[in-house]
């Protein structure tokens, strides 16, 4: 079996070694257009400041790390894809055959952050009336640093559009323990105020997790102070360059608090898709089945994806899930109660 990743960022370099972890002797090939080892983006800063050396940027130490996980690293290009074939042309005139594809294409939103921005600055699209709430943030975390979803913010959609900044909501990770009921609290009524949330955009964790409600988050759940799970940190590991460096608790918006949303739409780009099951415990979703007119019991999630009719496992059925692609590229996650 040949697994063959493109991308060779940190999903793709956590997606090849959790592979050869389950799958000790298939082959596994990532495919990155950069020459260098696989790298943070998150440490270039560092990096430019001299607080750490070059290779501080790397994901993983040690030269013969991939060597080692007999993990095969090519540096090149994608240009196209033979899904009948089972084939990827590379722009370096290689061309390599798989079994199955994986496309690791990074973080989730930001695709939708810079679609926003052309159309403000392209057409015109104005947000001084609209009012934003993110979902979480870590806890404790500075505004100003590199892994604060403030900054991020800022970086990839506030400071490039003409939203008003007082509309621009995003969980304190600054204050201190004894005061964050209360932060979350004013978080809840602030949402209210403005007339609670018209349109919910979430991605999903590895866990399952929508914002970063773990599993076990009740259905009625309200912002609050959560500790994270270790695959969560895990993840996120790249970023704060270890896991030991992750902070365990993160404050985020409630289930109750995203289902109360006129409309919610799931985006879902990338490494973790192929392979996501979701925890789905029938018990704490009965409440929230509809019921449709053949008289099936379901949960439907739009899934928007870029794969299009790349689209790596279209289906799969377990006992009581079914996961479905239609011809628009639109994924639909079916649950089904006994």
């Amino acid at each position: 079996m040949h697994h063959l990743i493109l991308g060779a960022g940190p999903a793709g370099v956590i997606a090849a070694e959790t592979i050869r972890k389950h799958a000790p002797h298939d082959d596994i090939t990532v495919v990155g257009d950069e020459a260098e080892p696989p790298y943070s983006r998150m440490a270039i800063p560092y990096l430019l400041i001299g607080n750490v050396g070059e290779s501080g940027t790397h994901l993983r130490h040690g030269a013969s790390h991939f060597a080692d996980q007999r993990i095969e690293l090519v540096h090149a290009r994608a240009k196209s894809v033979d899904v009948k074939a089972k084939n990827v042309a590379l722009d370096n005139g290689q061309s390599l055959s798989f079994d199955k594809l994986l496309i690791a294409t990074g973080s989730t939103p930001t695709g939708v952050y810079d679609e926003l921005v052309r159309l403000h600055k392209e057409e015109g699209l104005s947000f001084r009336n609209v009012v934003t709430f993110n979902l979480d943030e870590y806890w404790p975390m500075q505004p100003h640093e590199l892994q604060s979803y403030h900054r991020f913010m800022r970086e990839h959609l506030f400071d490039r559009i003409d939203i008003d900044q007082k509309h621009a909501h995003i969980p304190d990770g600054t204050c201190g323990e004894d005061d964050v009921r209360a932060m979350c609290d004013r978080y809840e009524r602030e949402i209210k105020a403005a007339g609670g949330i018209d349109l919910q955009i979430l991605g999903i964790g590895r866990t399952g997790h929508i914002g970063f409600n773990e599993p076990g988050s009740g259905r009625s759940s309200r912002t609050r102070l959560i500790t994270l799970d270790r695959v969560t940190r895990k993840d996120a590991a790249s970023d704060f360059f270890g896991e030991e460096n992750v902070p365990t608790r993160a404050v985020t918006m409630g289930v109750g608090t995203i289902l109360e949303a006129k409309r919610v739409v799931m985006i879902a780009f990338g490494e973790g898709f192929s392979s996501y099951r979701p925890p789905v415990d029938l018990k704490t979703t009965a409440g929230i089945h509809n019921i449709k007119p053949n008289g099936n019991k379901e949960i439907l999630l739009n899934f928007i994806t870029p794969h299009q009719k790349w689209g790596i496992h279209s289906t799969y059925s377990d006992n009581l899930m079914m996961l479905t692609r239609d011809s628009d590229g639109i994924y639909r996650l079916m649950v089904f109660a006994a």
